[in-house]
């Protein structure tokens, strides 16, 4: 991973990778200062660094899964971050929401299963939608008297993923590298796990555990060892200087490869596939939102003529740091009074 990387005070207890944005970091900030924490920079990132500390200080007993649960329950906003601590030597915590991160998997052995269980456990805290203020908050506001209770550990499960066991249930040594991005993975390795949001991998002594707080909800209890298709050259500058320029310069390769199989120039028609599935839904809707940021978001402004021609509904484009901020009146209008031709669009 890349971007922000920060630390809970200057003996490094906590320390913080983090890529992402943290929407409710003002009031965390606040809150943490009236406590006595001391604040070295002004970014958001500093604050879950912060946070972990202080529920650790009042809490000295708590497990590192149940201290990571707790400090992502107060998280609002998007973020694919690492926590590590000098408390919990040769472990690290990862959560995602929102943002990508994927965890490559080296191993000497071939794994017996391509796939990794999920935990799921009761464990404290609630979830930020289900409590009407989150754990930690609350001991933050009523002070040391009402911190966590220490976890009550029949919750948790420490079982070894069966992805690195033997035959004979001996563990399989196993390297893994944490990224926001594959393409920094694949020269270690082909092997990846991409984590959904709201988990949580607590990596520890050559193990890999993946929690859920609370029940499955039709959540897969299952995260699949994909093979990553990419070659280590197409991520290598090559002859060029950097990488920018290897971009600029492979844009006329990258056209044609996103059109192919998309464009028929000889019938002159267009496929988009990925939008064959939700032909139904397009069909009644009274409104199309494109929800993007940085070059995304240019391409959406770009082809918003064209999908309003063909579809006959009106687009808003919205950049998505500013939508993720506002209360944005979004409605699922399940009917639509005029019969929509999307002819053109598959």
């Amino acid at each position: 991973m890349e971007n922000n990387n920060f630390r809970s005070d200057p003996t490094f207890r906590f320390t913080v990778v983090h890529n992402g944005i943290i929407t409710n970091y003002k009031e965390l900030k606040a809150l943490l200062e009236s406590k006595g924490e001391v604040f070295e920079t002004e970014t958001d990132t500093e604050c879950i660094a912060k946070l972990a500390k202080y529920i650790y200080d009042q809490n000295p007993a708590i497990d590192f899964t149940t201290l990571a649960k707790s400090v992502i329950a107060e998280l609002e906003g998007a973020f694919g971050l690492l926590l590590k601590s000098v408390h919990y030597p040769h472990e690290v915590m990862a959560a995602r929401k929102g943002s990508p991160l994927v965890i490559g998997v080296k191993t000497q052995r071939k794994m017996k299963v391509d796939f990794v269980d999920v935990e799921f456990s009761d464990s404290v805290p609630l979830p930020a939608e289900q409590a009407s203020h989150n754990v930690a908050l609350k001991n933050l506001k009523n002070g040391p008297q009402n911190t966590l209770a220490p976890p009550d550990k029949s919750l948790l499960h420490r079982s070894q993923s069966r992805a690195f066991l033997s035959d004979d249930g001996m563990p399989v040594p196993a390297e893994f590298f944490l990224s926001s991005d594959p393409s920094a993975i694949v020269e270690h390795t082909k092997k990846v796990l991409y984590l959904e949001d709201d988990d949580i991998a607590h990596i520890h002594e050559g193990q890999l555990n993946i929690h859920r707080a609370g029940k499955s909800g039709g959540a897969s209890a299952i995260r699949s060892i994909q093979t990553l298709e990419l070659e280590l050259q197409e991520i290598m500058k090559g002859k060029f200087d950097h990488f920018m320029q290897k971009e600029i310069f492979e844009q006329p390769e990258s056209v044609v490869n996103t059109m192919r199989g998309r464009l028929d120039a000889k019938n002159k028609k267009v496929t988009l596939g990925g939008l064959r599935q939700y032909l139904s839904t397009i069909r009644r809707c009274r409104r199309i939102i494109f929800i993007a940021c940085g070059t995304s978001y240019h391409s959406c402004m770009a082809v918003r003529g064209i999908f309003e021609e063909l579809t006959e509904i009106p687009i808003a484009v919205e950049l998505a740091s500013d939508f993720l901020d506002r209360q944005a009146p979004v409605f699922r209008d399940g009917e639509f009074s005029r019969k929509i031709s999307l002819k053109h669009m598959c």
